[in-house]
C-alpha cells in the first residue's frame, strides 16, 4: 500500500515548469523509511519528479518515516527543526534541501487547492 509521501509525489510526477529554479541544476532523493524513494531533479527552471533513486548522485538526500516526510513536504513541519530534532535526516547540501522542500510544498499546496472538494 502506498503511503502519504507516495501519494503526494504521484500527484507531482513528471516534469513541471518552476521559474524559481532557473539557473539551478541539482537533484534530491527522498528515502521513505518504510520503503521506496523518489528523485527530484531541478534543471534550469524545470522540475522532474520520478519514483526510484534517480540516475545521478543527489546533492541532498532526505530520509524519514512516511508520515514525518509527508508533513515536511506539505509545509506543516519546518525542515530545519525536523532535522535538529532527528525527525528527518538530511545528507548533503542543506541549502539545496531547503530550496527543494519549499518548492515541493508550494507545488503540493497548489495541487491540493485545484482538487475538487469531496
Amino acid at each position: 500500500m502506498a503511503g502519504e509521501t507516495d501519494r503526494l509525489f504521484q500527484h507531482l510526477a513528471g516534469a513541471h515548469s518552476a521559474p524559481a529554479t532557473r539557473g539551478v541544476h541539482a537533484s534530491c532523493r527522498f528515502e521513505i523509511e518504510e520503503g521506496g524513494s523518489w528523485n527530484i531533479r531541478l534543471d534550469d527552471g524545470t522540475v522532474h519528479v520520478a519514483k526510484g533513486p534517480g540516475e545521478q548522485a543527489p546533492a541532498c538526500t532526505f530520509r524519514a518515516a512516511d508520515d514525518d516526510l509527508a508533513r515536511i513536504l506539505r509545509g506543516e513541519q519546518n525542515l530545519l527543526t525536523a532535522a535538529l530534532q532527528g525527525i528527518v535526516e538530511v545528507i548533503g547540501d542543506l541549502a539545496v534541501a531547503s530550496r527543494v522542500q519549499r518548492l515541493i510544498s508550494a507545488a503540493i499546496q497548489m495541487e491540493e487547492e485545484r482538487r475538487p472538494a469531496p
